[in-house]
């Protein structure tokens, strides 16, 4: 058997037995995964090795039929499996076999790598390897040129989760997705390592915005492959970031809330990357409501709510919702009385809603609550924020006395920031540092020079 990532909770099972089946694990349900089934492969992949593709299909190499753990009749089939139809679709064959203590790895260039066999006391050992090239690149025209591809020129190097990476490419404009493919260490058939991430794009210019995950457990910390796909479906080459908390020393989110209508259905549905489910359902009770907390302050620019649209009736229980944003904890579950705690950012959703909301708050918050006015269920699929850099303040000095041996200042906080300056350090023999926020300090003047 061997299996690979497919979405950031659902793993691609293949038997590799003469029955051929394969199947979809969701692992998000509280230790409970749920198999379904998919399509079956063509052949047999007794110890073969999936590997998952930048656009969220998968390849499985190699293996054998007869039915051996190790070593049997070789597979030399390559296939293609299709999240779209759930179907597998014959490739190339290798030009070796691959079987027992074979690996297979996705490069950064989008191709595949397969190489390796090694069975003791035997002489099927295959001490060599093969590219594979994936269809994505190639034109679709037949003639069996490669496409043009969209180019990455500049990313950045780490990211965090919740932050907005930024990448330069010259053919922004015709990208439509990315994906987040975790570098592989594969072993007896598993990818141990294995993650893969659709991401949210925006396109300013020639700027390619990827918004990383929230949720840690959507996007696990290591490096990670980033591919920009552009509308003809080819990927770029990708880029190497390292997704990494200690980046943006950002504590785990927690989600909350005021009940839950079955085990299908906990609190951090509501944020763990994945809008293709329900999403979170609490019971019908008086004022429900939903939450998040950071872990700190963050600078939350807007959130988007995706709303459930299975039935006119669950798009309709976000209709007049009230979102609040606060740094302090809420300290109520009344909604009258949350919209009046001081410091609380309240904001009322139409009282018409669609698939998505987008509310703009702009300001910092640890705690963000969507909460309905009324006795209902709530219904929700996905909550995702914007985050952006806290702003910085700025330093203002100010001159209150001079002599030839001494400038006495006074230093404040003149940005738009909140705060006051608690220390200053500035270099060089003879400078001081203030005693408390905000209070003068003395700079030596300096060999008979006035500043």
């Amino acid at each position: 058997m061997t299996a690979t990532m497919v979405g950031p909770y659902t793993m691609l099972g293949i038997t590799g037995g003469t029955s051929k089946e394969t199947y979809l694990l969701d692992v998000s349900k509280d230790g409970r995964p749920v198999p379904r089934t998919t399509g079956a492969t063509k052949d047999p992949h007794i110890t073969g090795t999936a590997v998952t593709l930048p656009d969220g299909s998968a390849l499985v190499i190699g293996g054998n039929s007869s039915g051996s753990e190790t070593y049997g009749t070789p597979v030399y089939g390559t296939e293609r499996w299709s999240p779209e139809t759930g179907q597998w679709t014959s490739m190339a064959n290798t030009p070796r076999q691959r079987q027992y203590h074979s690996v297979a790895a996705l490069l950064p260039d989008g191709r595949v790598w397969s190489a390796g066999t090694s069975i003791n006391g035997s002489n099927a050992n295959e001490y060599n390897g093969a590219y594979f090239t994936p269809p994505y690149l190639y034109k679709q025209d037949g003639s069996g040129e490669l496409a043009p591809r969209p180019q990455i020129t500049n990313a950045p190097k780490t990211a965090s989760w919740g932050e907005r990476m930024t990448f330069t490419s010259p053919q922004a404009a015709s990208i439509r997705k990315a994906t987040l493919v975790r570098l592989s260490a594969t072993t007896h058939q598993y990818d141990f390592s294995g993650a893969f991430v659709p991401a949210e794009v925006s396109v300013n210019g020639d700027q390619v915005g990827v918004d990383v995950p929230s949720n840690g457990n959507t996007v696990p910390a290591g490096s990670y492959m980033v591919f920009l796909i552009d509308s003809a479906g080819v990927p770029s080459k990708a880029a190497v970031v390292r997704i990494d908390p200690a980046a943006d020393s950002t504590p785990r989110s927690t989600a909350t809330a005021s009940s839950q209508n079955g085990s299908q259905y906990p609190a951090w549905k509501g944020y763990d990357g994945d809008t293709s489910t329900l999403g979170v359902v609490t019971k019908s009770q008086a004022e429900p409501w939903w939450q998040i907390d950071f872990g700190r302050s963050r600078q939350v620019g807007s959130i988007t709510i995706h709303n459930r649209t299975d039935t006119t009736t669950n798009r309709q229980r976000l209709r007049s919702a009230w979102v609040f944003a606060s740094d302090d904890p809420f300290t109520s579950t009344s909604v009258s009385a949350t919209r009046s705690q001081p410091g609380v950012t309240a904001k009322q959703l139409p009282s018409t809603v669609g698939s998505t909301v987008n509310v703009s708050l702009g300001r910092s918050a640890r705690y963000v609550r969507i909460q309905i006015p009324r006795t209902d269920s709530l219904n929700l699929k996905e909550v995702v924020p914007t985050f952006s850099a806290t702003p910085a303040p700025q330093l203002g000095l100010t001159k209150t006395s001079q002599t030839d041996s001494q400038v006495v200042v006074k230093v404040a906080n003149t940005g738009t920031a909140s705060g006051t300056i608690q220390s200053v350090t500035l270099p060089g023999a003879g400078w001081a540092q203030t005693a408390g926020p905000n209070a003068p300090f003395t700079v030596a003047a300096g060999r008979g020079r006035r500043r």
